[in-house]
C-alpha cells in the first residue's frame, strides 16, 4: 500500500498518519510513505521530511519523497511498484490523481486545485478504480480521505499496532497494560528515556482515548 502524504496543501499530520499505520499493521498491509509534492518544499517542510523519514524509517517504514508534477522520486517509486497491486491512499488533495497521470500518461484523470479558503482538498477520485502501469505494476486509486475511525479496536489493544510501543509493552508490570496512568510501565518509561517518539505516544494515547470516549458514549 503507498499512503500519499503532503506537508502543505493540505498538509497530512503525523496523527493521521500514525493512525492509517495502525489499521494497516491490524490488517497486515506492508505500507510504504510516499512523501509528494517535493517541489513546493520550503525549508519548514524538509525539517519535517527528515523528521519523519527519520522516525519511521526507524521502525521499518519505507519512505520515498518525490513529486508528481516534476517527475522527483518517481524513478524510484516505479521500481519499488514493479510488478505488484498497489492500493494508493491518502487526504483529499495530496495529488493521488496527478501521481497516477505522471505514471500512466494515457490516463488523464481529472485533479482539481487546492481550496485557497480551507487548504484542503475536494474530492476528484469518487471510486476505487485499478490501473495498469507499463512496469507491470497495478495500481487501485481510491477517493480521498477526510477522516478515519479505528472501530474495530478496544483500546487494550491498539498498542499491538504501534510497533515501538508492542516492543516494550513486553516489559509493563501489568499484562493488561494500556499505558496511560499504570504504574511501572515499560512504554511510559521509553517515551520519558526518547525510546518511543514523544509524537507517536500522542497520536497513541489520542487513538486509545478517542476509542474509549466511543464506547463510553455506546454504552449509554
Amino acid at each position: 500500500m503507498l499512503l500519499l502524504i503532503t506537508f502543505s496543501r493540505p498538509r497530512t499530520s503525523f496523527g493521521f498518519v500514525d493512525r492509517f499505520l495502525t489499521v494497516a499493521e491490524y490488517d497486515e498491509i506492508p505500507t510504504v510513505l510516499v512523501f509528494n509534492k517535493q517541489d513546493l518544499y520550503d525549508d519548514e517542510d524538509l525539517e519535517l521530511y527528515n523528521e519523519a523519514k527519520t522516525l519511521y524509517q526507524s521502525l521499518g517504514y519505507e519512505c520515498l519523497l518525490v513529486s508528481a508534477e516534476t517527475g522527483y522520486g518517481i524513478e524510484q517509486l516505479n521500481a519499488l511498484i514493479a510488478n505488484k497491486t498497489n492500493l494508493l491512499v491518502g487526504y483529499s488533495g495530496v495529488g493521488k490523481s496527478t501521481l497516477l497521470n505522471y505514471l500512466h500518461p494515457n490516463v488523464k484523470i481529472r485533479t482539481q486545485v487546492i481550496s485557497d479558503y480551507s487548504d484542503k482538498g475536494q474530492h476528484t477520485t469518487t471510486a476505487a478504480t485499478m490501473y495498469y502501469l507499463a512496469s507491470g505494476a497495478a495500481i487501485i486509486d481510491t477517493p480521498g480521505i477526510k477522516m478515519l475511525e479505528l472501530v474495530a479496536l478496544e483500546p487494550e489493544q491498539v498498542g499491538f499496532y504501534f510497533r515501538e510501543i508492542k516492543q516494550f509493552a513486553k516489559q509493563c508490570k501489568y499484562s493488561n497494560c494500556i499505558h496511560l496512568d499504570e504504574p511501572k510501565c515499560a512504554v511510559k518509561e521509553a517515551v520519558r528515556n526518547n525510546l518511543i517518539s514523544d509524537r507517536r505516544y500522542a497520536s497513541y494515547v489520542k487513538i486509545v482515548t478517542d476509542i474509549e470516549s466511543i464506547n463510553y458514549w455506546e454504552r449509554m
